[in-house]
């Protein structure tokens, strides 16, 4: 090794040409690589005997110094690498952070301990009438995912398409999943209370408010699955932009049981007018080949005059939605 760094430079000093790569002697620096200016071709009849002189020197004599790496050689630093790709995540949120706090953990384990409650008299049911309650319960619980699909959609569409970060309420919220359009990946960083616990500060008081309309087992079942779904469907939101997701996520990911990244990747082209559901992906096809949202869309436009972000993107969608209506 050390003779064919001798080699590499000799050929330097006698051709003055640039060398890409060589091996350098052992103590070169690590992300040492040489860089001559001269950008002349090589030239292969330098006299044999000057260059034996010269490698006879550097043998006797190895240089200790090196010239300094340019700067578009030096290794590239400040990278967050992560599932999203190798991104450096973007905040767009004052006050934002990647962090997972107490304060997160608290409220999702909140919503978690107030679901229990809340399925208490579906415990009873089955304890009472474990056949009947059991099939009742079960297609209660399908039917609430496929609304809470639709729903993840339907708050999704809303709010890529209408207000802004100063909107009342949901000022943030619409900040950050019109942000989440530029910088995707960013989601990927977060860990799983971070990612989904400011829905869980909504679901909590929620919750409890359907709690009280009734303690009917089909509706304390339907509103549990409900909150919890919404809370997931931010997570699974997560997992359909990482890269390389957990061997559990890809497996349902696989049987469609939650959306995948190919399925997700179709609404990330402008104009993001299409694919909003985010907890399984099921209602998507149906909504948008019945064009449910440009319907909506021309419905919002008739009564206050708003167009979504949408129709700005792709103006030609504005004449295919008020044609509908």
């Amino acid at each position: 090794m050390a003779s064919l760094a001798f080699k590499a430079f000799a050929a330097t000093s006698l051709l003055a040409s640039t060398a890409s790569s060589f091996a350098p002697p052992a103590n070169a620096p690590s992300s040492y690589a040489v860089h001559v200016g001269s950008t002349r071709p090589r030239t292969p009849n330098s006299p044999p005997r000057a260059r034996r002189a010269v490698l006879a020197r550097l043998r006797s004599s190895p240089p200790t110094e090196f010239p300094a790496v340019p700067a578009e050689l030096q290794p590239v630093t400040g990278v967050v690498k992560g599932p999203g790709g190798g991104k450096a995540p973007v905040l767009v949120l004052d006050g934002d952070t990647l962090d997972t706090l107490p304060e997160h953990v608290a409220l999702v384990a909140g919503l978690w301990l107030l679901s229990a409650v809340a399925l208490a008299p579906c415990a009873a049911a089955l304890v009472v009438q474990p056949g009947a309650a059991g099939l009742g319960l079960l297609q209660v619980f399908v039917a609430s995912v496929v609304f809470s699909d639709f729903f993840s959609g339907l708050f999704h569409w809303a709010t890529d398409n209408y207000g802004n970060r100063n909107t009342p309420v949901f000022g943030g919220v619409i900040e950050a999943f019109q942000g989440h359009h530029v910088n995707p990946w960013t989601i990927t960083h977060r860990g799983f209370f971070n990612n989904v616990h400011k829905i869980a500060l909504s679901a909590l008081p929620l919750l409890g408010l359907m709690m009280l309309v009734s303690a009917d087992p089909a509706w304390r079942l339907a509103c549990v699955v409900f909150v919890n779904a919404q809370l997931l469907s931010q997570e699974f939101h997560k997992l359909a932009h990482t890269v390389k997701p957990p061997g559990w996520a890809t497996f349902l990911q696989g049987k469609g049981l939650i959306i995948g990244r190919r399925a997700h990747g179709m609404h990330h082209t402008t104009p993001f007018e299409a694919h909003y559901c985010i907890l399984t992906g099921w209602c998507n096809d149906v909504l948008d080949r019945l064009l449910v949202w440009r319907r909506a869309e021309a419905l919002v436009f008739r009564i206050n005059g708003q167009e979504p972000n949408c129709w700005k993107d792709d103006p030609s969608l504005k004449e295919k939605s008020l044609a509908l209506l």
